[in-house]
């Protein structure tokens, strides 16, 4: 069986003029108080006295946020099926008072009744208003309104004995007839449609009108929208970040290879003058080309000022400053003019300006004619 709402917190008037406060908190302990072996509260048909017989009873309470449920138990199948087929639609709670003399547990409210109601309609319409009457068992309260039915009746038999025991006219000056035929109209009223019966399973649900559903259901197509734009610009964003990146790696290989490409030259240079073997070229412009070349860190003196260059520049400085490892072309041999005393570096110099003229004449001449032709004077 499933639980079914029978209270909720909030301010109440007893029929008595007293206003009690039920804030959740106190029907948090309620329902902590609630032990069935102390007292079993029975389910019922309205607010009847000990001796009327049980149909089902409460096996335990539970909250739902500021609701108190009942959880029924051993409920009398034919009472199970005349409130399914809607002959007690409302239901109401009987309570003890924190200092009633028969309370299973004092200082707190205990559960004493749940009735089920049929043509009295229960103070907790939908479980939203409530009011007290007050018990024939001291310190008990429950939850039921005076029927409008019952009064609609009364107010018309009030109207009819003074008519036959005076006049019309006194009626009139008493009970007018529209007076009581407000009543009566106000008894026929239909329920409101958010009041729904209770199902076969003892739980009760408030049905969502028509005018919330639809705002409910524009609020979650906006938030189904929302979430869509978000998803997108997510994605865009994300795809401008992976472009973005792309681009910067680009620009940075680009960047690298051309920087390579400037310490090769470099480098290349420093082979082509000896300054640099052969088999370090690769080592050196790998070194090189690790050496930071933006961020003048490296501090010296030189000539009696301080000088501040980056890394790179003072090892290409440094390399290029060598002395020359070794010598290209062939030597001249002894005796021939030229030879004694001549710079090596500024005979291949000249062997290499000499072999551009004479390319540039049509003549294809090797490098070791070349310098033949310095030292004999020819060029």
């Amino acid at each position: 069986m499933q639980p079914f709402d029978i209270f909720r917190a909030g301010r109440h008037t007893a029929s008595g003029g007293q206003t009690l406060d039920f804030s959740a908190e106190v029907l948090r302990a309620a329902v902590a108080a609630y032990d069935p072996a102390l007292h079993e509260a029975p389910i019922v048909v309205g607010h009847p006295r000990d001796n009327e017989p049980a149909y089902g009873w409460v096996s335990r309470l539970e909250m739902d946020g500021t609701t108190m449920r009942a959880v029924p138990a051993q409920v009398e199948p034919q009472f199970a099926d005349l409130v399914a087929a809607g002959r007690f639609k409302k239901r109401s709670a009987s309570f003890y008072t924190p200092d009633a003399p028969n309370n299973p547990k004092p200082g707190t409210y205990y559960l004493r009744h749940v009735g089920f109601l049929g043509a009295q309609p229960p103070a907790v319409k939908g479980l939203r208003e409530v009011k007290f009457s007050a018990d024939a068992e001291a310190g008990v309260i429950e939850f039921a309104d005076y029927s409008v039915s019952l009064m609609a009746q009364m107010a018309r038999r009030m109207r009819e004995f003074f008519i036959a025991k005076f006049s019309l006219e006194d009626a009139d000056s008493v009970l007018p007839d529209y007076l009581v035929g407000g009543l009566e109209a106000e008894a026929n009223r239909p329920a409101p449609a958010a009041e729904t019966p209770i199902s076969t399973s003892f739980s009760e649900t408030n049905a969502m009108s028509a005018e919330h559903q639809s705002q409910l259901d524009a609020l979650k197509a906006t938030a189904a929208q929302l979430e869509a734009d978000l998803a997108k610009e997510r994605e865009a964003r994300t795809k401008a970040e992976a472009s973005f990146a792309e681009q910067a790696a680009a620009l940075k290989a680009r960047e690298r290879a051309a920087d390579l490409a400037t310490v090769t030259a470099a480098v290349d240079a420093l082979v082509t003058q000896g300054r640099v073997l052969p088999p370090l070229r690769a080592g050196v412009i790998a070194f090189a080309a690790a050496l930071d070349a933006t961020e003048a860190s490296v501090e010296f003196d030189e000539a009696g000022a301080t000088k501040k260059v980056s890394p790179r520049e003072w090892f290409m400085a440094f390399v290029q400053a060598a002395p020359v490892s070794v010598q290209y072309g062939e030597l001249a041999p002894a005796g021939i003019p030229g030879s004694a005393g001549s710079d090596n570096v500024d005979i291949a110099n000249r062997a290499a300006a000499y072999r551009a003229k004479a390319a540039s004449e049509g003549r294809h001449i090797s490098f070791t004619e070349a310098v033949t032709a310095i030292h004999a004077g020819k060029a």
